[in-house]
């Protein structure tokens, strides 16, 4: 927060002013977002393992409700899309949470697509060549 002509404004909207019916609006919604976007990782995995230990990851219903989060991965990395949606809440908290400095933003995002680069190339977890070969030089595009 910054503090400016005895009011308080927020560091990433200098043009909100804190504590104010705006302002305060957005408090329940900043609550509710944080926990479903760490919850929702975890909740896939959970789904997941426990359709693929009770091995009804191929019945047509298990297909339906949620095939759309693992078909295309190979076996070994039906979890990615939870991995994916964890990459995705690291870099907010990258952008949002853990840094102020906008330098400091950047070589930390540069360095975290990198590493999500090298991941995904040593990984290469979709079925699909094609899609890998995709991911992996949008990825480098990201990178730079």
């Amino acid at each position: 927060d910054q503090f400016i002509d005895a009011k308080w404004y927020l560091d990433m909207d200098p043009n909100m002013e804190c504590n104010t019916g705006a302002h305060r609006s957005l408090i329940p919604i900043a609550a509710l977002a944080v926990p479903v976007g760490c919850a929702v990782p975890l909740v896939t995995v959970y789904l997941l393992m426990r359709n693929f230990h009770a091995k009804t990851l191929h019945l047509e219903d298990t297909l339906e409700r949620m095939g759309g989060i693992y078909q295309q991965y190979k076996t070994n990395f039906l979890m990615w899309e939870s991995v994916f949606l964890l990459k995705v809440l690291l870099l907010v908290c990258i952008q949002v949470y853990l840094v102020d400095s906008p330098l400091t933003q950047v070589l930390l995002s540069m360095v975290f697509h990198l590493l999500t680069l090298g991941l995904h190339c040593y990984a290469q977890p979709y079925i699909d060549e094609n899609v890998n070969r995709l991911e992996s030089v949008l990825l480098s595009i990201v990178c730079m």
